[in-house]
């Protein structure tokens, strides 16, 4: 795949990436962890996990742009959310733009929704 790919084409290869994430299986991995599922943070959990597969930074900017919201700030507290359940990690503010980076239990959500072992 050598061609450049537009904004476009990046959403919606997260967009397809989201949907392929089995909902019930996040539900019971997460529940498996003893963490509280919160039905509001599930789309940005979504987006986080597919862009971690995808291997694409993780930023207010990027979550922002996938759901096309006017304001980052509606991202942010999500974010920092998923962080206090330690499934992501804080590694740098860009600007007034925040970067995050999977954490090791993430990651092994990751790998058993893609039916990896542990």
């Amino acid at each position: 795949m050598n061609e450049a790919l537009t904004v476009n084409d990046v959403l919606r290869l997260v967009h397809e990436e989201m949907d392929k994430i089995d909902e019930v299986r996040l539900f019971y991995e997460l529940k498996k962890r003893k963490l509280k599922y919160v039905k509001l943070q599930q789309r940005i959990l979504k987006v986080v996990i597919a862009l971690a597969k995808m291997r694409l930074p993780i930023t207010s900017c990027m979550v922002n742009a996938v759901f096309n919201y006017d304001r980052v700030n509606k991202v942010i507290p999500s974010l920092h959310n998923l962080g206090d359940k330690h499934l992501l990690v804080l590694k740098r503010v860009i600007g007034r733009h925040y970067e995050w980076i999977p954490s090791p239990m993430l990651n092994q959500i990751i790998n058993c929704l893609d039916g990896k072992k542990q």
